[in-house]
This record gives structure tokens, C-alpha cells and sequence, in this order.
């Protein structure tokens, strides 16, 4: 039978263990990365795809997310009798 300490004790182990793996991964990723051939085109092109690329889905999930919200604040501004300071179109919704 495991008793509440035992228990708390597995834990905190298990988690130092977990941490000191998870530091080993990193210094041996780093490692590799300083190692030669440091490959710095590659890098650059590929967080060159990653960031530059990607910015019209971030755009226009951007714009998605801008038009719902002026959708739902017309539609509450409307609903609490303040439509006349939102426009024509949004007055008929």
C-alpha cells in the first residue's frame, strides 16, 4: 500500500527526472545546431517560409475574425436602441 508521502515523493522524483531529460534534449539540440556545417541559407529560407509566407492566412484570418466582431457589436447596438449612431446598413440588421 502506497501511502500520501510515498506518493508525493514518486512524484517530485519522476518530475526531476523528467526536467533533467528535457535539459539533456536541449543541450544536445544546440549542440547540433553549432555543429558544422551550420547551414545558415537553409535556416534563413526556412524561417523565411514560415514567417513571410504565412502572413496572408494570418491576414485574412485577421479580417474573418474583425468583421464577426463588428457584426456582433452592430447587432448589440441595434438591439439596445442605439442604431441611428451605426449607419444605414446596420440599422436594417
Amino acid at each position: 500500500m502506497v501511502t500520501p508521502v510515498e506518493d508525493l515523493g514518486w512524484s517530485a522524483t519522476r518530475f526531476v527526472v523528467d526536467l533533467g531529460r528535457l535539459a539533456l534534449f536541449g543541450f544536445q539540440v544546440v549542440r547540433a545546431a553549432l555543429a558544422p556545417p551550420l547551414r545558415v541559407r537553409l535556416f534563413v529560407q526556412e524561417v523565411f517560409k514560415l514567417g513571410v509566407l504565412s502572413l496572408i492566412i494570418i491576414s485574412v484570418c485577421g479580417l474573418a475574425v474583425g468583421m464577426v466582431l463588428s457584426l456582433q457589436g452592430t447587432t448589440r447596438s441595434c438591439a439596445s436602441g442605439r442604431s441611428s449612431r451605426s449607419g444605414r446598413w446596420s440599422a436594417s440588421a
